[in-house]
This record gives C-alpha cells, structure tokens and sequence, in this order.
C-alpha cells in the first residue's frame, strides 16, 4: 500500500477560524448527528459479514448520548478511535466559539480540524471531512493494512469492496482522473480493465508488443487491472503512475501485488534473439516514489544503465521488466 502519511505532518501552531469555516463545521457535525452513517464507507462488495458492523454500533452509541454534553466528553476519551473522533466533534455544538483550529498539512495541501478528544489526528480529520474521500480515508488506513480491506478513494467516495478487489465503473474513472485523463478505458482483455493513453494500443499492451514510443505497464492481476502510458503523456503530467494509482486503491499489499514492465524495443520485433540478463538499480527507488515514470523509461534507454547495450547496434535496445524489488532486462533484436 502507498504510505498516506508522506508528505503530511501535524502543525503544532494553532489557526484562528473563520466564520465561515465555523459555520461549515457545525453543519457538518449537525449532519453526523443525524446520521452517523456517512462516516462509514461505501459499500462496494458482496461481505457475508460486514467488517464495520461493531464500528456502527459505536458510532450509534455516541449519537444517543448526543444531547448529553458530558456524555460526549466521555466517549471522546474511550472507546472505538472514530466513534471518539465523532464524540469529540459534536462537542463543538455546545461550544460558543471555535477560536482555533488544529493544523494538519497534507499534499494537497493545510486542513484544519478541531482538536476535540483523545484519539489520533487521522480519525479526527476522517470525521470531520467525511465528505472528501482523500481525507476520509485517512481514518480507514488501519482497516486495510490489519483487517485486509480493499478500498478505493473516489471523486464522490470511498469505497469498500471487503477483501477482494472489485472495479466499478465510478473506480475505473477516477483512475483515469487519476492520471488527468490522459489514459482511458478501452474495456477487458485477457480479464484485465485496460487503461491506457492515445499513442498505444491496447492489444499491444495487453501482449507488451513494442510501439514507436517507449511505454510503462503496471499490471493488477488481482484486481483485473492493466494501465500502460508511454513517456510522452508520462513527462507531460510527471509523477510516477504506482503513486498515482495507490491515490485511488488501498490495499495492504498492493506493492507486492502490481508488476511493472517498461518497453522500450523497437517497431519491429525479432524471436530469434536469446534474453540477456543485467542488473540496473534496484526497483526500490520507483515504488518509494523517489523516480518518475519518465526518468524510469530514460533509465531503461540509458546505456550506462545497461552494461550489455550494443552502441554499434542501434537496432538492439533492451526491454526492461521490473517485479516487486528487482528489474530484469531483456535484450531483444
């Protein structure tokens, strides 16, 4: 699973809130009052027994006392980490003002909740923006990594499937989103969702046939997922699309689950050619996020990377496929 936690770190300096922001949090706690189900996923699957059943229960609790100001003060300090997030929110009913707010600073930028409670910065944040699923989802980490969830961070949700992957079509088009539409679904093959940019094809990527731009694949198998992009679109939006994808699917073990193959052949292919074996740096480096798609496609062009490409032989350029922490190349002619 990619690490949600990069990239964010708690402000200890305190934020005045706006009026405006006052409003929108008691609405929001208004709203969780009357149903606390909006904290829970979306259920996507088809569980024999649903993982949040107990959770439900403890959120309910913590409505029923709603009226009860020091109810609420006691269930923020014990009990279930998101029914004391929620406990510790409805609090700021009772309160006049909301003069300051907590800090958290993410990728997509600073959130400021209201730190109300005992339990963890992540739960507090899930429960007061219920309604963005990025930062919902920040609750749910330790459902994935100890209960094996799968779940997916959508523009309008976040999704539970249970323990098996299950790609809808709201899933599907938040991972083209996910790469700025620069991909896009062009159905199954071989059981596999295919997504991939103008300048490939799919039975090409599919069968990881050579096109006339060099392209990386990251197969799901698991999931029923393949995603191809070539190093033009790749360069354009930047990133690495391992990341991109583990925006939209939590899985425990995703990175162990997610193949990586770059082609770099050229047009035209040959059999007769036999494989040659060399070891590039370590995989490492793309899944920790530390190297982009791009520079990863110029790595497999690179000769230096290679100690076995054949400058006198223009047409003999190596094929490189990477799984889990190691990279084996190919040498096709």
């Amino acid at each position: 699973m990619v690490d949600r936690s990069k990239g964010m770190r708690i402000r200890l300096r305190a934020k005045s809130t706006s009026k405006i922001l006052e409003k929108e949090l008691r609405r929001k706690a208004r709203k969780l009052k009357d149903d606390p189900t909006l904290i829970l996923p979306k259920c996507g699957g088809e569980c024999a027994h649903c993982p949040f059943e107990k959770l439900k229960r403890s959120l309910n609790k913590v409505v029923e006392r709603a009226d009860d100001p020091d109810a609420l003060e006691r269930l923020s300090r014990g009990g279930d980490k998101l029914a004391r997030a929620l406990a510790g929110f409805l609090k700021i009913l009772y309160e006049e003002r909301i003069p300051y707010l907590a800090l958290l600073r993410t990728p997509g930028g600073e959130v400021g909740y209201a730190q109300r409670g005992k339990t963890p910065t992540e739960k507090m944040v899930a429960v007061q923006y219920y309604d963005r699923p990025s930062l919902k989802a920040l609750g749910y980490l330790d459902f994935v990594k100890k209960k094996g969830l799968t779940m997916f961070i959508t523009e309008n949700a976040l999704i539970c499937t249970g323990k098996e992957p299950v790609l809808s079509d709201e899933v599907l088009k938040s991972l083209e989103k996910a790469f700025n539409k620069k991909i896009k679904h062009s159905g199954k093959r071989d059981g596999l969702h295919v997504l991939h940019c103008r300048h490939l094809k799919a039975d090409s990527v599919v069968s990881l046939k050579a096109e006339r731009v060099p392209y990386i694949r990251l197969t799901w198998k698991k999931g029923g997922l393949q995603v191809a992009i070539c190093e033009k679109c790749s360069t354009e939006i930047g990133g690495n699309a391992y990341h991109r994808m583990g925006g939209v699917i939590m899985r425990r073990k995703l990175k162990k689950e997610v193949k990586v193959d770059v082609q770099v052949a050229p047009v035209k292919l040959s059999e007769d050619c036999p494989d040659v074996d060399f070891t590039p740096p370590p995989a490492v480096d793309y899944y920790s996020g530390e190297l982009d798609d791009s520079t990863f496609i110029k790595r497999a062009l690179n000769p230096t990377v290679n100690p076995f490409y054949p400058l006198e032989d223009p047409f003999l350029l190596p094929r490189v496929s990477v799984m889990e922490e190691t990279l084996r190349g190919f040498l096709t002619h």
